[in-house]
Order: structure tokens, then C-alpha cells, then sequence
């Protein structure tokens, strides 16, 4: 090994020094003596060397060893400095007692024995080699980390347990404009503000917040507990993610728009289907009561016409007309409840209306749709009751959730029934829809809001319709949903929502 170890030799006397540098020639490890003649002379070489051992004589005038030992313990830097004393004349134990409490690891008598004396400090010396080396590799591994902390190009923090900084690098200066001599023993609250919630934001020394995501952990086997962090500015993460959920949340208003637009096409077919009958009566009676009052009108012209005929006549025409109305009621109703529907789902604008025409309507409109799968509907809806909302929205909600009924609740039967009931407290409106068909299973029952969630994907099922009754319900409507069902007992929907939205 390399490295010549310190040892001072401390001996009012020059003979005795140099019988002391001659007893430790060719030492196992290869030494570095320096020689004091002097108290006051040690304590200078002590603050130029660090010393592996330090034989210090006794006896010595004007100051001796033992005011010398009590000197050097009491200044930090040779506190722990091992001491053999050598004397010719402290054998008494009160003394000993108190060389050892000035430091002293050993006494040797003179006339000295030169196998002890070299024993003795080979021990201390190759202890003190053993410490310089490790020494050395612990400052060569903290170089390392040095480098690797500051060569990171996250900021990296280290603070005590009083969350004081102990540690900070050139990404953190970078970060928050603090050099490290200026952040160093001050609270790191100084540039991380305190959670809230889930999110995290820090300061930098401008003012300015921004968004951090910091990792911490606690610094292993440190007492006291150290802990250390990487800092990370997700500014533009999160820039880039409200971007992402910007043009998802216009994507799915698109598709929502799409698909109530759809489920609007679909109603104007089933009316446009449902006009066909009273339509066809009007005109095939329309068309009857022409020729027969031309058959009329011929018989008169010819003096053909009896009082008998007559009468008959009026007796048809009479028939005829009562079924005219009938079917013009049909139409007109068909007509007023396919215009309400419609005028509330494309304008979307809120109105004072009254609960019952609004979910009679959309029943009205969804009849040929009922009808063709065998499904009867009850409501049980008290009149006059006016609310101050979105009729369209309320309309779509009701559409998709028949449309649901008769899709998934009641395939594969050929008939069902659906009840629609409300009650009216504290300003609120209870609605209650329920069917009798499959119900949901538990499992499932979770995951019905979400979008794009359908057990019918592949078969023309989008996955919205549930999704956009929450949506109404939640948003627009001020309201709440919640489900119930049991399966094979079919489903139940409550909804409460004021009557009049804020």
C-alpha cells in the first residue's frame, strides 16, 4: 500500500526521539514521523497532520504530556486521537486513571520494550490505514453520487427529518430558479406547497405555481430519518392530457349528437308508420262520402231519389264522418305529440311544461315500436305536475330506456310491460321506471353508465345510452339515478330531479 502513515513523536528530549524514530524503522507499513520537542510544539503539528498515534512523553517542562493530552481532546479535530504515553515515572493508578481520560489508549514505561513499542503502534497504524481507505472510498462513492445527482435531469431533493434541505441539484436550481448554497438548510415548503388531494404544485422563486409530480422515500437505515425526492414539472403533461380529454369529450358529444339524432329518426319513422292508418281512413272515407253524395245528387237530377234513400244515405254519411273525426283526432294527435317531441330534442331549450304530457308524448311517439314487440306501457304520473327543465332531455331518457327494455330486457320473450310512475316532495320529483323483463346482473350493474359499455357490441349496440341518461340526469337535469334489479325480476330506475333546475 502507498500511503505513508503520520506519527508524531513527542520528547522534550532529542536523544530520546531519535531512540524512538529507531525503533520504528521498517515498520510493517511505511511511516511518516514527525518530531515535536515541545507541548506547544505538538499542538501546531497536530493542526497540520492527521496523525495516526501520538507518542507523547510525560515529563515535560513548561507543559507536560498530560496538559498536552487534555489539549488536544479538547479540540475536535484530535478528539479521538489515539495517545500511548511514555514514561519513566507515572506508575501510579490515579494518574493512569487520568491519562486514560485525556485520551490515552496505552502507557509504556521506559525503559521501553521495542517488540511492544512496534506492536502497539503497527495495531493503530494499520487501523488508521484501514480508515483512511475506507475514507477514501466513501468520499470517492459520494463523488459518484455527486455526479449522478447533479447529472440528473430531474430535481432531486433531500431534506431531514424537519423536511430541512439538506441536498439539491442542478435540475432543481433549473426548476425553481434557487441555487443550491441558497435552498440549502432552508425549509423545502419553501418551493413545494402542501398536497391537495391527489395533485401537487410548487413555487417557483418568481412566484409562479406550477404542476410537480414528486416521488419520495425514506433514505434506508437513516437515524435520523433522512428522505430524499425526485420533483418532476408535469405542465405540459398535463397541458397535453386536458387536450387528449378535450377532443374525447367533443368526439363523444359528436357521438352522443349522432345517436340522438338517430333515435329521432327512428321516432319520425314509427310516426310517419302510425300516420299511415288514420291518413289511409281519411282519405278512403273522404274518397266514400264523394261518391256517395254524387250517387245522391245523380238520383235527385234523375227524380229518382225517395225519402228511404235519403235517409239511408244520411245514415252512412253520418257513420262515415264519425270515423273521419276519429281518425283526424289520430292524426292530430299523433302529429301535436311527434312536434313537441321533436321541437324539444333539436332545440334542447328549457320550458315550463307539465310532467305527464311530456312522457305521454313520447309514449305516443314510440307506440309502432311498442307494439311491434308485444310491450304495454302503464303511467302512473299525476296530472299537473309543472316543471321548469328540459322536457328534451327528459324525452331522450325516457326513449332510451324503452329502447333498452324491449333490446336487452326483453329478448327472446315476445312481451313485456313497463311502468312509469312519479310522486312529488320537497320540490322533487320521484320518477320510477321499471320492467319486468331479464334485470341486470350484479356484476354488471356497475359499469351500465359507462360509455361504449354494451353486452350487445357487434350487434348495432353503440354502448351510449345508459351513458347518456347519467350524463342528462347528472348535468343538465340537476338530478340522480340509481338502479335496482335482480335478475329474472327485471329493472328499476329512480330518478330524482328538482322541479325546477337552477
Amino acid at each position: 500500500m502507498d500511503l505513508n502513515i503520520p506519527v508524531l513523536l513527542v520528547d522534550d528530549r532529542q536523544e530520546n526521539l531519535t531512540a524512538l524514530e529507531a525503533l520504528l524503522e521498517e515498520m510493517p507499513l511505511p511511516l511518516h514521523l514527525v518530531k515535536a520537542m515541545s507541548g506547544n510544539e505538538a499542538l501546531r503539528q497536530s493542526l497540520r497532520h492527521d496523525f495516526a498515534v501520538v507518542l507523547l512523553d510525560v515529563q515535560m517542562p513548561e507543559m507536560d504530556g498530560l496538559e498536552t493530552a487534555e489539549l488536544l481532546r479538547a479540540n475536535p479535530r484530535t478528539r479521538h486521537l489515539p495517545i500511548i504515553f511514555v514514561t519513566a515515572g507515572l506508575h501510579d493508578r490515579v494518574h493512569q486513571f487520568k491519562g486514560y481520560e485525556m485520551g490515552a489508549v496505552d502507557f509504556l514505561n521506559k525503559p521501553i520494550e521495542p517488540a511492544v513499542l512496534r506492536n502497539k503502534v503497527a495495531v493503530l497504524c494499520e487501523l488508521y490505514a484501514k480508515v483512511q481507505e475506507r475514507t477514501r472510498d466513501l468520499h470517492e462513492s459520494e463523488r459518484r453520487l455527486r455526479m449522478v445527482i447533479d447529472s440528473a435531469s430531474e430535481a432531486f431533493i433531500a431534506t431531514d427529518s424537519e423536511d430541512v434541505v439538506t441536498d439539491w441539484n442542478h435540475a432543481a436550481e433549473d426548476l425553481f430558479g434557487w441555487r443550491r448554497d441558497e435552498m440549502l438548510g432552508q425549509p423545502a415548503g419553501k418551493v413545494l406547497l402542501p398536497p391537495d388531494g391527489c395533485s401537487r404544485r410548487a413555487r417557483h422563486r418568481t412566484g409562479r405555481e406550477f404542476d410537480v409530480e414528486v416521488s419520495q422515500w425514506q433514505v434506508p437505515q437513516s437515524q435520523p430519518p433522512a428522505f430524499a425526492a425526485l420533483v418532476r414539472d408535469i405542465t405540459q403533461r398535463k397541458e397535453a392530457e386536458e387536450a387528449r380529454r378535450c377532443e374525447l369529450r367533443q368526439a363523444l358529444q359528436q357521438i352522443v349528437e349522432q345517436e340522438r339524432m338517430a333515435a329521432l329518426g327512428s321516432i319520425v319513422a314509427g310516426v310517419a308508420h302510425e300516420l299511415n292508418t288514420p291518413v289511409g281512413n281519411l282519405v278512403l272515407l273522404a274518397s266514400t262520402l264523394r261518391e256517395r253524395v254524387s250517387e245522391l245528387a245523380d238520383n235527385a237530377l234523375a227524380g229518382k231519389l225517395t225519402r228511404s234513400c235519403l235517409v239511408q244515405a244520411a245514415g252512412e254519411c253520418r257513420d262515415a264522418s264519425e270515423v273521419l273525426v276519429r281518425s283526424a283526432d289520430r292524426a292530430r294527435e299523433l302529429i301535436e305529440s311527434f312536434k313537441n317531441v321533436a321541437v324539444d330534442q333539436t332545440s334542447r331549450r328549457r320550458r315550463q311544461f307539465d310532467l305527464h304530457s311530456c312522457l305521454h308524448d313520447i309514449l305516443v311517439t314510440l307506440g309502432r315500436m311498442m307494439r311491434q314487440a308485444n310491450v304495454t306501457a302503464e303511467l302512473q304520473v299525476p296530472p299537473g305536475v309543472l316543471m321548469d327543465s328540459y322536457p328534451g332531455h327528459l324525452e331522450q331518457i325516457l326513449n332510451n330506456l324503452i329502447v333498452n327494455s324491449i333490446l336487452h330486457g326483453f329478448e327472446g320473450r315476445g312481451c313485456g310491460k313497463i311502468s312509469i310512475a312519479a310522486s312529488v316532495a320537497d320540490g322533487h320529483v320521484r320518477l320510477l321506471y321499471s320492467d319486468d323483463g331479464a334485470g341486470i346482473a350484479p356484476e354488471l350493474q356497475q359499469k351500465i353508465f359507462e360509455p361504449f359499455f354494451s353486452t350487445k357490441v357487434g350487434s348495432g349496440g353503440s354502448g351510449l345510452g345508459m351513458y347518456i341518461v347519467n350524463n342528462l340526469v347528472c348535468g343538465a337535469l340537476q338530478g340522480s339515478v340509481s338502479l335496482a334489479s335482480t335478475p329474472g325480476q327485471g329493472v328499476q330506475f329512480e330518478f330524482r330531479l328538482p322541479l325546477t333546475v337552477g
